[in-house]
């Protein structure tokens, strides 16, 4: 069954106030009607809000959501309350609530919201030499929102934690040395980097340093 738009909502509860039994023909709907896109070639609608509630009709596990936030809004249900039990964030509760024509009740006073809290659990990972990635982890959200909410704060950190593998060039030129040497022996190139304990990719980017390949080496070797 579809959802109520506010204005079939409204009606309704008029006439039951009423005493009043309606009835609406068949094909009758509370959404505007379709527009022509001609830049698309498909029929829309021309608010945005309006695709999004039709849209979600098609999820059963958006419907079901959005009726379990109706009941929690009419039995009072403070915000916080609501966001738990349906598992969401903030901005998809007052999303749904604003498409259902449904209003929140205000936060309660002297607590942080959902969002503010999301903030002081990222501020206080923050310490300067984590990553983004390991932040992302401790606060159980996606790097994405983590790197806004350190630019809104004038704060930036690594995207990785740094490479811990840093070598010399010296040391970079005796593993090449190594590569070519167990290659042109007959090992593979997984072979290779196992023995010297790197990955593939390193033995192959070594061999594109070199400029040289591994059937090149081995007859080099054979000659």
């Amino acid at each position: 069954m579809a959802e109520l738009t506010p204005e079939e909502r409204a009606l309704i509860d008029a006439a039951v106030a009423k005493g009043k039994v309606t009835q609406v023909a068949p094909g009758t709907t509370g959404y505007p009607p379709l527009v022509w896109c001609p830049h698309r070639n498909v029929l829309i609608y021309d608010n945005p809000a309006d695709a999004q509630r039709r849209q979600a009709l098609e999820n059963p596990e958006v419907r079901e959501r959005r009726a379990k936030l109706r009941e929690m809004v009419e039995a009072g249900a403070s915000r916080e309350e609501m966001r738990k039990t349906l598992r969401i964030s903030a901005d998809l509760l007052k999303r749904d609530a604003r498409l259902l024509g449904l209003e929140l009740p205000e936060p309660a006073n002297g607590q942080s919201g959902p969002d503010e809290e999301l903030v002081r659990q990222v501020l206080t990972a923050f310490d300067g030499k984590k990553c983004l990635t390991r932040i992302a982890t401790e606060v159980g959200r996606h790097p994405d929102t983590v790197r806004k909410i350190l630019k809104k704060n004038g704060l930036k950190c690594p995207a990785a934690p740094p490479s811990t593998t840093t070598l010399t060039v010296a040391q970079i030129a005796q593993r090449r040395a190594q590569v070519r040497r167990l290659i042109a022996g007959g090992m593979t190139a997984a072979e290779t980097a196992k023995a010297l304990g790197v990955k593939p990719a390193t033995v192959s980017s070594d061999l594109r340093a070199m400029r040289v390949g591994i059937t090149e080496l081995r007859q080099g070797a054979l000659a």
